[in-house]
């Protein structure tokens, strides 16, 4: 597949935003407490990296089970790294387990939706 790396484009974005969104560009953190629209949020991100990244690998040959269980691991071991450099190397963030909770929620949904649309795609 000529150019087939340009799949991998959105992909790579979304990595990029999000380690921008969790590190430099984030705001200090305000007062302390439970944010449904913050976990949300982050369940989303972490959604939106998984399936870009399935359907990168889906779209160049280069998907099975095996990448499958790759790109979950990736993503939910990156949502992890973010909480963790949060915590070590931003003094005005710290490590949440309900947002790696969130992170990895959105990694398991995206993985999810994948499955669903390949059936889906697979009866048409």
């Amino acid at each position: 597949m000529k150019h087939s790396h340009w799949w991998f484009t959105p992909a790579i974005a979304v990595t990029i935003g999000i380690f921008a969104l969790s590190t430099f560009l984030a705001a200090p953190a305000g007062v302390e407490g439970f944010s449904y629209m913050d976990k949300i949020e982050h369940a989303f991100a972490y959604l939106v990296l998984t399936l870009s990244f399935l359907f990168a690998f889906h779209k160049t040959g280069n998907f099975n089970k095996k990448v499958a269980f790759m790109v979950f691991f990736a993503s939910g071991s990156y949502g992890m790294l973010m909480e963790l450099l949060q915590h070590y190397f931003f003094e005005y963030r710290h490590f949440e387990w309900y947002d790696a909770i969130a992170n990895v929620t959105g990694t398991a949904a995206g993985f999810l939706l994948f499955g669903i649309w390949q059936k889906v795609s697979s009866r048409m």
